[in-house]
């Protein structure tokens, strides 16, 4: 049985918990058991990855007796992150690899509860990508996997749609992970001992270099994990994407409200500015079109109102006193007509979100 406090350092981890790097969340049933996943504080600030953040990523322990009951795969990164040196191209490691299709869907955890299986996804217990594993693999599969190690999954199914559309319903066998030190069973003669209906093991792909992977380009498709096993030891892993699936993926993750709105006051559609974009974006994106080009018209209807029932006076106090019965921009844009100023502008700042969300989607990871 691998305790917590042999895996990692427990002070260390309650530290991050209590400033936010590590989320921890609770079962719903049983408190004592808990999933750690780190956050956005270590997303997007490279010097807090240390030997317990990068661990976090779906770890699953109970507390009553310290038991890690699931490990997945230890954090890894892309080829030719700037602050990892290890994943630059000169320095991968010169033994062979391993090619598989980087699935875009939602890691699979499997764990287990006396002796009950139950599938969590990175940072919970109840998620919708949860949820619905945990229904698929009970109906659809059998727990045949041993007990030492932890079955890690790409939940598939349309509606878990993040950028490549999938319309098949699986959990595709990523690897097993030894809990104890973190190796896992080999692709070729260790996966597929556990294909099943149901659970077909990633696909894997030969006789390429690393440069001729990089250099390709497949259309709705994420792209590669390149994984350089070790006997008794974690193995090594870099992602290579797609360009296209990247550009898409920043404007799915990171457009704002906000952005949407500045894209609008160009005068552009969001096509024309972004170019051809998911469904689910898409029915995303022109809700929130339809909200701002709603409240630029009516601040607009309202104006014409206030401008369209003015006195006949050129006296400036006379005027002010009508157009301030109406609510902002009203006043602001019947005085820009007034002096020949640009009345869009004012029209554009009214209509702009107060909110400043991003696009979501199930749980996204970089």
């Amino acid at each position: 049985m691998m305790l917590i406090e042999n895996l990692l350092d427990v002070d260390v981890l309650r530290e991050h918990v209590q400033s936010g790097v590590v989320n921890e969340t609770p079962n719903r049933f049983w408190g004592h058991v808990k999933i750690y996943n780190y956050g956005h504080k270590a997303q997007f600030n490279p010097e807090l990855w240390d030997d317990v953040t990068e661990v976090c990523r779906g770890l699953i322990v109970n507390w009553d007796t310290g038991e890690v009951l699931a490990r997945p795969f230890r954090k890894f990164f892309n080829l030719n992150t700037s602050y990892r040196p290890e994943t630059y191209t000169d320095c991968l490691p010169a033994s062979d690899f391993i090619a598989t299709e980087k699935l875009d869907g939602s890691l699979g955890i499997l764990w287990r509860y006396d002796g009950e299986p139950f599938v969590a996804t990175r940072g919970s217990f109840s998620s919708s990508p949860a949820r619905w594993a945990t229904e698929y693999f009970k109906k659809n599969c059998t727990d045949i996997y041993p007990v030492s190690h932890t079955p890690l999954f790409e939940v598939i199914y349309p509606e878990n749609r993040i950028v490549v559309k999938y319309e098949r319903h699986e959990l595709a066998l990523l690897g097993l992970v030894n809990i104890e030190d973190g190796s896992e069973l080999p692709y070729s003669n260790g996966l597929y001992a556990y294909a099943q209906v149901g659970s077909p093991v990633v696909r894997r792909f030969t006789g390429k270099t690393v440069s001729e992977l990089v250099s390709e380009e497949r259309p709705n498709e994420e792209g590669y994990v390149l994984t350089w096993y070790r006997e008794k030891q974690v193995p090594f892993r870099v992602k290579v994407k797609f360009a296209e699936y990247m550009r898409i993926h920043r404007l799915v993750t990171g457009l704002s409200r906000k952005a949407v709105w500045e894209i609008l006051r160009t005068g552009k559609t969001l096509e024309e500015a972004l170019g051809d974009l998911p469904d689910h974006f898409k029915e995303w994106a022109n809700t929130h079109t339809t909200e701002i080009i709603g409240k630029y018209d009516a601040a607009k209807r309202m104006a014409e109102e206030a401008w369209d029932s003015k006195p006949e006076t050129d006296d400036r106090k006379q005027l002010a006193a009508h157009f301030l019965k109406y609510a902002q921009p009203s006043p602001a844009v019947c005085f820009a007509r007034l002096d020949g100023k640009n009345e869009s502008e004012i029209l554009w700042k009214s209509a702009r979100p107060r909110s400043e969300d991003a696009f979501k989607t199930a749980v996204v990871e970089s």
